[in-house]
């Protein structure tokens, strides 16, 4: 019987990531959200993976059209369950796209981000409205819900570190302060070192993921999505980075 729990078919997407099948991968996390709209893990991961097909185009390129067809179909039908509003006509752009980094290649770029935006906008939505809930109940209530509160506020803080990674860093002065908070999700310190990958700024990505292991929850980070993650490219080559990945555990969960 093919999986209809959203959190299982989450898990197989992540699986598909780290085994460098992105579409299959998207193709997961959409039936995911069609079976479960408000699964938000399923969400922030669809957010993540059309944004790494601007860096890894290739998996698009190669799809035939009845397969680009049914793709754009499952995204249909995930954004129709969540409610979100997307130009699924953005994706053509990876047809043209290039490494260089031209005037039209920014602009191109800019143009696509529309794309992963959408979902992660739709996250943060969702979690300012939880956050609004939360403040309507009287004093008594929030203190018994302390907790819960502060993980809204931590998912607010994840998500907007990741759409830093797909944007031109204007949050990057208030993640970096709420990353060097103890507390912080471990989320929150590893797509702040994914960033700074993707822009060459090795120390500083090196010193985030380091930081990463020290925050709570650090134990859903897996060797095999560090060694697989397309972000963290850049540093496979620097010894410093083989021995972060000689911490994590070996398994396939993902993150």
């Amino acid at each position: 019987m093919a999986p209809s729990s959203g959190v299982l078919l989450a898990k197989l997407g992540e699986r598909r990531e780290t085994e460098g099948r992105p579409i299959e991968a998207i193709e997961l996390y959409c039936r995911a959200l069609a079976a479960h709209p408000n699964y938000d893990v399923a969400a922030y991961r669809l957010a993540g993976a059309l944004n790494m097909l601007w860096v890894s185009p290739k998996p698009w390129r190669l799809l035939t059209a009845d397969r680009r067809t049914e793709l754009k179909a499952a995204l249909v039908r995930a954004a129709d369950s969540v409610g979100v509003q997307q130009d699924l006509r953005l994706l053509d752009l990876l047809d043209s796209h290039s490494e260089a980094g031209s005037a039209g290649e920014v602009e191109a770029f800019e143009q696509y981000q529309a794309l992963p935006h959408a979902w992660f906008e739709r996250l943060g939505k969702r979690a300012s409205y939880l956050s609004w809930a939360g403040a309507m109940l009287r004093r008594s209530e929030r203190d018994h819900l302390a907790p819960g509160r502060r993980r809204i506020r931590d998912r607010q803080l994840v998500l907007g570190s990741g759409e830093l990674i797909a944007s031109t860093g204007n949050r990057l002065p208030h993640i970096e302060k709420k990353a060097g908070q103890r507390q912080s999700s471990w989320q929150i310190s590893y797509n702040l070192a994914c960033y700074y990958a993707r822009n060459h700024q090795y120390d500083h990505a090196l010193r985030a993921l380091e930081q990463a292991l020290t925050r709570p929850g650090s134990h859903q980070l897996t060797r095999e999505w560090a060694n697989a993650d397309p972000d963290l490219q850049t540093l496979r080559s620097i010894p410093r980075f083989e021995r972060f990945c000689a911490q994590l555990k070996e398994n396939s969960n993902g993150s």
